[in-house]
């Protein structure tokens, strides 16, 4: 049995075995193996096989490592400290406060991990299970968007669905591919469309970095190649914190004689678990605070919501009507049938902080609720069945609703270059037919496809004609869902029957994202108290703007 370059043996007993197995599927070039031997290795005959696929097999869950971090890393040789140490998390800045402080906001820190496979390696939780370590009454909130295979210049297309509208606080990133123009717009789109700081890596060293080069005979492998310099100068660029793992991983495997066993792939390229354990501590002590070089309160301005009343200004946050508690200190409550809150602010994103309330506000940008400016996000496409290729993004049109669509391949070539397909809306109906070679727009001219945007998969065979089209008799799909996720009215946290009203320095403060995706330009939110009979209140702690560097 093969899984990730490991070998396990499993010693089958004499007559019927049966062996489950979880295997996720979730992305392309992802498998498992198995060999069948006799006692001597022979491959073994007589044997007959059946696999069974389990239907609506539940979701893999989270992965959570629960090893102790010291145990952990006491399983390789140690790590020797860098002579950059000094400088280690000078580009994190905000995260580091975030983390830091989270126990005492209630805030969470949101790190999002994006790349290909070695990403999504199980290096990654071993990092967020320390950070949860080192921080425990912070609540870090972790995901792993890795996807096996894709190069930067996929990652590009996707990166829309899955980062730029998920509001992380760090984005992990690391892929191949060494052209700058893919590697510099990824990171442009990151810090035009958020205010995430971002950890980017010179990649490890692996087998293919080792071959011509003779350490012994004085030609030693070198510690640049074009893409760690291109990576370091980006990072430099845009402000990224820099994991220097080329440099740090050919010191480590030298100090420790490793250089011609690579005891830490598993299979020239891929982490063992030494490589994973490695990985993961060369993350780990970048997570460091520093003296404040860089200010963040330009990219995410916090705005106090009793500022007007206590210093009587009213060139931020203005609380218009009579029916506002002027008493209270570090938030403003709402009682009067006519109040309502003005801000105007530049940035594409508004978070508000409600302490505990029982009452609720209608929102407006401009004028508008949320739902009006219809900043609609789109997942990801996903598959169902063996499709001949997967569909990296697709553009919306400006009537685009809140949906779910199903693109159907109904003809395909036995090779799978070639295909036709229909496209239908959970609610706008049949939109149109399209095929590999041909720019799509659907009948409503809610959803563009380009050709260029479909990436074929790997090795795929249907079994009929190698080159001319014939109808599809399995369900292929490609699947994604349109959302709005911006309510025009907004909640705070009720108080729960027979619970006493907190202190009002211990509310459980709520952090949401009434709105994000705006244009530039200067914008104003207007919240407008909601009151009822049951004398609910409206509660506001601050309003906090993100405005990403390269916003406007």
């Amino acid at each position: 049995l093969t899984a990730n370059g490991a070998t396990v043996a499993l010693p089958l007993a004499k007559g019927k075995n049966r062996l489950l197995m979880r295997i996720d599927n979730k992305w392309e070039a992802e498998f498992i193996s198995l060999r069948l031997v006799d006692a001597s290795g022979a491959p073994a005959k007589g044997v007959t096989i059946q696999l069974q696929e389990i239907e609506d097999a539940p979701a893999m869950p989270e992965v959570y490592i629960t090893q102790d971090w010291q145990e952990l890393i006491g399983q390789i040789p140690p790590l020797p400290a860098s002579k950059d140490e000094p400088q280690f998390g000078a580009n994190l800045n905000r995260t580091m406060a975030l983390l830091e402080s989270g126990g005492q906001t209630g805030r969470p820190v949101r790190i999002l991990f994006y790349g290909q496979s070695i990403t999504a390696q199980r290096w990654v939780w071993h990092l967020v299970r320390r950070l949860r370590e080192r921080y425990p009454d912070t609540d870090i909130q972790a995901e792993n968007w890795a996807i096996s295979g894709w190069q930067i210049n996929k990652l590009n297309r996707t990166v829309k669905h899955d980062i730029l509208r998920a509001k992380p606080d760090l984005v992990v990133l690391h892929a191949y591919g060494s052209m700058s123009w893919d590697w510099e717009n990824i990171l442009q789109k990151i810090r035009r469309e958020t205010s995430a700081e971002i950890m980017v890596r010179t990649a490890h060293i692996a087998g293919r970095d080792l071959k011509g080069f003779d350490e012994e005979g004085g030609n030693p492998v070198p510690t640049d190649d074009a893409d760690s310099l291109m990576i370091r100068r980006l990072a430099r660029k845009y402000g990224c914190e820099l994991v220097e793992c080329r440099q740090e991983w050919l010191e480590y495997i030298r100090a420790h004689g490793l250089m011609d066993r690579l005891d830490l792939c598993s299979d020239g390229l891929h982490l063992n678990r030494g490589g994973e354990i490695l990985m993961a501590q060369l993350y780990e002590r970048h997570f460091q605070p520093q003296p404040v070089s860089r200010p963040w309160f330009q990219t995410v301005r916090r705005y106090d919501a009793m500022r007007s009343i206590a210093d009587r200004r009213n060139d931020e946050i203005q609380l218009i009507g009579d029916g506002w508690d002027i008493n209270q200190v570090n938030h403003a409550t709402s009682s009067g049938e006519n109040d309502k809150l003005t801000l105007k602010f530049y940035g594409n994103r508004v978070d508000l902080v409600m302490p505990q309330c029982d009452g609720k506000a209608k929102v407006l940008i401009d004028g508008k609720t949320p739902s009006e400016w219809n900043l609609l996000q789109g997942t990801r496409p996903g598959t169902k069945g063996q499709v001949p290729a997967q569909l990296m993004t697709y553009y919306l049109g400006d009537n685009a609703i809140a949906e779910d669509w199903h693109l159907k391949f109904t003809h395909l070539s036995g090779d799978g270059k070639k295909f036709r397909y229909t496209l239908i809306g959970s609610r706008t109906g049949p939109d149109g037919e399209g095929d590999h070679n041909t720019t799509f727009v659907s009948n409503s001219g809610r959803i563009t496809i380009n050709p260029q945007d479909f990436n074929p998969s790997r090795n795929f065979r249907s079994g009929g004609s190698p080159t001319e089209l014939e109808p599809v008799r399995d369900e292929l799909l490609l699947t994604w869902s349109l959302r709005q996720p911006f309510p025009d009215e907004v909640h705070g946290i009720p108080q729960q029957e027979g619970e006493a009203w907190l202190p009002r320095y211990d509310h459980p403060y709520r952090y949401v994202t009434i709105i994000d995706g705006l244009p530039q330009g200067e914008h104003e939110l207007t919240l407008i108290p909601i009151h009822s009979e049951k004398k609910q209140h409206f509660r506001l702690s601050a309003i906090e703007t993100h405005r990403p560097p390269l916003w406007d």
